[in-house]
């Protein structure tokens, strides 16, 4: 048995985990960081921090395997460590319930927890594509068994230094794992504080070793690098570099509002990892090793704690739908902690008899759920939108063009085009948020700005042609002409054939709703539908738009570049729907509520609507969270100038309309005759206005006096002839003096006016 438990089992776990990862495994290239980390592993580059030396040079070694394409390979090597994680995590388990009497129990704990890890929602997410996640949760959990070992009775010292060597390699991997390993040092320390000082040259040197990976990214950034995130002149450069100094705006941003969403998102997350079923066993697992002061649950508890609270002050509220990734090494420690309480239960007295049956009963309760909802969505196999998102975005483009975007889901796929199948050579791509691509940088020297109209006005300066973009500028300098997925940007005005769609195979987009499942998939299907209604606008086909706009909308629901670029097109006319675009945009800032280009643009929806106070607050929000918005400033001003002028027009009218107000209150409370002076003094102070002589006719009308109605009307059919209320009135005047043929005259032209005044007709009818 215990020759089995230590070889066959794992090596089972981890086979059947590989080939189910293998059968879902995506054939190409995929969103986020895929298309940086393979390219950089292909050119060896330097991709953003922390650099991720270690996964680069193992990624170098898969890149040789003569098999498929460089994607391929990639992918593959997150199957494998994947698939190495669930036999890893089977061997933690085994290791927390090595002096455990109940070999039977033990054995199917470990096997518990190494099943679910394989189907869990994110290891099982991330398996299939060139991420470094996998492999994070490989170190973790391979850093976690050399802790186990090394804490056992004997302590061998050879633990100690594996463990050290491998959290100087982990370094080079995820900010994940150094939590993770200063958690078992911390653990370690408080432990064998002294004999831990004495071993200190020895661990010294083995950590070094393993830190000894990043001098990759030193001799790679002081050499001619092909791609390179950072350029390199100074030490401080490296120094900026490892400490994350790009990302520390995000650092400490959060609110009360952000920690509450936060911490939604992360319960949620934990019931789409285990389900419902797995996540209430597991809980009641951890209870039970809590009660029966399992050795090693507060370290465990700390693990699975650490990075949910790295992320919630590490990020804002445009990571959440890509948080759960960092979550990986906090499942694995519930898992642990969940399957040694689990052991706990299985001896109870009162469930000694059933303890053979706990553990296979407890799986087919929780497998079900899981696996059915974690393959539909984890299924990457014939997932080729990625590999088709670059191809068709630079479609129909000449051989020289100039490209400006920016954001992983564009720049990304392309980078791995041109600089890993060598494709689209001739096209330089102009990268606003300045990732990669670095020819931005000479635009930026001549401007000294980072908005893209500006670079893209020095770039016509400077004699360039063929220039795209892959978002809508919306600049009055500037025309922009619909090609496809992007926008020719042209000094003066251009006409696109939107020819490009017929070039694209759309695999994918029209039928496979499986790309739908996961975030980046959806935003960029809901890209293409959201082009392809401005492509049906742009033909006055309204019935296509608003299909593709309501398909936009409903795939990339929570995508707020589609949201928000659908709310500017039907602001524009023929549509211009200010209302809806209003609610699109509130749904945009309940994602991310301090967008400040958002906030910009539901400033300016408010003043399109007359709101100008709203508008004003909104423009104080941006201008508050960016002081240096100098168009927020423009539009406060203006938005503080209508509100102005709207207050002094407000007042004039509510003086100008003071009488006929009260005549109206006169008459609502049928008090015709003390309505009359009211009306009559409305009627002198604006003479050109209809609206007194009509109530005037109408109160003598009422109190049966005809002949005095009728030359009021008369009078308000003069300022607005086409009322068809007043003809209405008029002819009804004539009726009830039993002249009919004045009083027929006056219905058919209010029918003229409006035909389908059915009183009005079944009048006439009752005339004849």
């Amino acid at each position: 048995m215990n020759a089995a438990a230590g070889l066959i089992i794992p090596a089972l776990l981890f086979l059947s985990s590989f080939f189910l990862y293998l059968k879902t495994l995506c054939p190409g290239v995929y969103f986020g960081d895929s298309g940086e980390l393979i390219a950089m592993a292909h050119t060896l580059g330097i991709p953003h921090p922390t650099g991720f030396p270690l996964y680069i040079l193992i990624s170098k070694i898969f890149l040789l395997m003569p098999i498929a394409n460089p994607a391929f390979k990639m992918n593959l090597m997150s199957a494998f460590f994947a698939a190495s994680s669930a036999a890893l995590i089977y061997g933690c388990t085994l290791l927390v319930l090595k002096d455990k009497g109940d070999k039977y129990t033990k054995y199917a704990c470990a096997i518990f927890s190494g099943v679910l890890f394989m189907f869990s929602y994110t290891l099982w997410s991330q398996s299939g594509i060139a991420r470094i996640y996998s492999l994070n949760a490989f170190f973790c959990l391979a850093a976690l068994a050399s802790y186990l070992k090394y804490t056992q009775d004997n302590s061998p010292a050879k633990y100690l230094w594996l463990l050290a060597f491998l959290t100087g390699l982990g370094f080079g991997l995820h900010l994940s794992f150094i939590i993770f390993s200063a958690l078992l040092w911390l653990f370690i320390a408080l432990r064998d504080k002294k004999e831990i000082i004495k071993k200190l040259p020895a661990l010294i040197f083995f950590l070094s070793a393993g830190l000894s990976v990043y001098l990759y990214i030193f001799v790679r950034g002081l050499s001619d690098t092909v791609l390179s995130w950072k350029t390199f002149t100074r030490i401080t450069d490296f120094f900026g570099y490892f400490t994350q100094k790009d990302y520390s705006a995000k650092m400490f941003t959060r609110d009360l509002l952000g920690y509450i969403t936060y911490l939604g998102y992360a319960g949620k997350t934990l019931i789409r990892e285990f389900s419902i079923p797995g996540l209430v066993i597991l809980t009641a697992g951890v209870v039970s090793a809590a009660i029966s002061r399992f050795k090693h649950f507060w370290l465990l508890i700390f693990i699975f704690f650490s990075n949910i609270l790295l992320l919630a002050f590490y990020g804002s509220f445009h990571d959440l739908q890509l948080a759960f990734r960092y979550f990986i090494p906090s499942y694995a420690a519930a898992l642990i902690i969940g399957s040694y309480g689990i052991y706990e239960l299985a001896q109870k007295p009162k469930l000694s008899k059933v303890k053979f049956f706990i553990i296979p009963a407890a799986l087919l309760l929780i497998l079900p759920f899981m696996l059915v909802k974690n393959y539909h969505e984890n299924d990457r196999s014939s997932n080729f939108l990625a590999v088709n998102y670059s191809r068709d975005l630079l479609t129909g483009m000449p051989e020289k063009a100039n490209l400006f975007s920016n954001g992983d889901n564009q720049i990304f796929p392309i980078t791995y085009e041109k600089f890993v199948l060598n494709r689209y050579k001739g096209i330089t791509i102009f990268d606003s948020v300045n990732t990669i691509f670095r020819d931005i940088d000479n635009l930026r020297v001549k401007t000294g700005s980072n908005k893209v109209v500006t670079n893209i006005l020095t770039a016509f300066e400077q004699k360039m042609t063929d220039i795209y973009s892959t978002t809508k500028l919306g600049a009055p300098v500037l025309y922009e002409s619909l090609n496809g997925l992007s926008y020719r940007i042209t000094p003066d005005f251009s006409y696109s054939s939107n020819i490009p769609w017929k070039m694209m195979p759309l695999k994918n987009i029209l039928y496979d709703i499986t790309v739908y499942q996961e975030f980046e998939g959806r935003e960029v299907a809901g890209i293409y539908w959201y082009r392809l209604a401005e492509k049906y606008l742009s033909e006055n086909n309204e019935e296509l738009f608003n299909y593709t706009a309501g398909r936009a909308l409903d795939i990339a629901y929570d995508a707020v570049p589609v949201i928000g670029n659908l709310a500017i097109i039907i602001t524009t006319p023929p549509l211009t729907n200010f209302p809806l675009a209003e609610t699109l945009v509130k749904k945009a800032l309940k994602l991310q509520p301090y967008n400040t280009e958002l906030m910009s643009n539901l400033g300016s929806i408010y003043g399109n609507q007359g709101k100008y106070r709203e508008a004003a607050e909104m423009f104080e929000q941006v201008i508050k969270r960016d002081p240096n918005n100098l168009n927020a400033v423009m539009y406060l001003n203006k938005a503080k100038e209508q509100m102005m002028q709207s207050s002094m027009k407000q007042a004039m009218e509510s003086a100008r309309d003071a009488f006929f107000n009260d005549g109206m209150k006169m008459i609502k409370d049928n008090k015709y005759k003390e309505a009359l002076p009211y009306f009559e003094n409305d009627l002198e102070k604006n003479p050109s206005l209809a609206r007194s002589n009509f109530h005037i006719g109408l109160i003598y009308s009422i109190t049966g006096e005809y002949n005095k109605a009728i030359p009021q009307f008369e009078q308000a059919l003069k300022k607005e002839p086409e009322n068809y209320n007043t003809l209405n009135n008029l002819a009804l005047t004539y009726v009830r003096l039993s002249q009919t043929a004045k009083a027929k005259e006056y219905f058919n032209k209010s029918l003229k006016i409006k035909p389908d005044q059915e009183r009005v007709i079944k009048m006439l009818q009752d005339l004849k």
